[in-house]
């Protein structure tokens, strides 16, 4: 039963428009459209952190994760630690 949950969920959010996601109003322009690249390929958007005023948008696809800062720019190769397992 555990399995049809995580295969639901993961259909559900392939379903659900990135646009939806509660973060998505926090978004520039530049990040919206890197954000939609990268969701065409099956990133899902996470979460954003704030660095010296600046806001870095975290998305994951497995056990990878993409960043995308102010101006919109990816890194799919970030140096970032997280403080908890997604």
């Amino acid at each position: 039963m555990n399995i049809f949950r995580k295969i639901s969920s993961s259909i559900h959010r392939k379903l659900r428009p990135v646009e939806s996601h509660a973060i998505w109003q926090q978004l520039n322009l530049a990040q919206k459209f890197a954000v939609r690249s990268l969701a065409e390929c099956d990133y899902e958007l996470c979460f954003i952190r704030t660095i010296a005023g600046n806001r870095l948008v975290v998305m994951i696809c497995g056990e990878n994760f993409a960043t995308i800062d102010s101006e919109g720019e990816i890194d799919m190769h970030p140096d970032i630690k997280l403080r908890y397992s997604l």
